[in-house]
């Protein structure tokens, strides 16, 4: 593999856990059920997007696009995201109703028309029938147990968190070292972003620009600019 291909990975990764559209964090006031739903879905797939692709990214670094061009690895996180979302759809639809009732004095919402309407849309995504009822089915057990007027104060994202911390595709060893920041990655209000940078960014800037650069290059624009130079696939051949 060159490092073109590389960098073609790179840009792709982020989309790969949920190609289907982008993600926004800003969302369109909710007039009704149908918003309701929108709202619960795109919110449960942008924070398994960003905790997901956030803890790859932390855990394996450089190493992750390498390995999103290995099958099993690939299979392993596509696993891992429909499981992550099912759990947030769960939480996030509990935690809706709990709290537009308590806030708004909202009742009559349907928890379990709401998320088997959600998870049934999602068949056509990639979500395999095989999960999508298996979490519709533990939607309904815990239905049985949800109370409307407590569910929002009560840790409502516990399963969302345990989820993330579970299917994550990394060395159990590992994720032993990790878990209260995975688990806090999901519960936190804001996501922090962990990237480290120089504490002299002019300096740093300078040296870029001695070198013949107008800014910083990021790491995929070195690894285009690397892709494009004959020496690097001569290495990679003779490796």
């Amino acid at each position: 593999m060159n490092l073109k291909a590389i960098s073609e990975v790179i840009s792709a990764v982020r989309d790969y856990l949920f190609p289907y559209e982008k993600i926004s964090k800003n969302f369109l006031k909710i007039n009704s059920e149908h918003d309701l739903r929108i709202f619960i879905k795109e919110k449960s797939a942008f924070v398994t997007q960003s905790t997901l692709y956030g803890y790859l990214k932390t855990r394996m670094g450089l190493k992750q696009y390498m390995m999103f061009t290995d099958d099993v690895f690939v299979e392993s996180v596509n696993k891992a995201k429909w499981n992550i979302f099912s759990e947030a759809v769960t939480d996030l639809t509990f935690y809706s109703i709990s709290f537009l009732n308590k806030k708004y004095k909202i009742d009559g919402l349907d928890p379990n028309k709401i998320y088997s309407a959600i998870l049934d849309n999602e068949i056509t995504n990639g979500l395999t029938n095989e999960i999508c009822e298996k979490y519709k089915s533990k939607f309904k057990e815990k239905l049985n147990t949800f109370n409307i007027k407590e569910y929002s104060d009560k840790n409502p994202f516990t399963n969302s968190c345990n989820a993330l911390f579970h299917w994550a595709p990394i060395a159990d060893e590992l994720k032993e070292l990790d878990k209260e920041i995975v688990i806090n990655s999901v519960e936190a209000d804001v996501q922090i972003d962990r990237t480290l940078e120089t504490n002299n960014p002019e300096i740093n800037e300078l040296i870029w620009k001695l070198g013949g650069y107008s800014s910083v290059q990021t790491i995929q624009e070195n690894i285009e600019e690397l892709s494009l130079f004959e020496g690097t696939n001569k290495i990679l051949e003779s490796a």
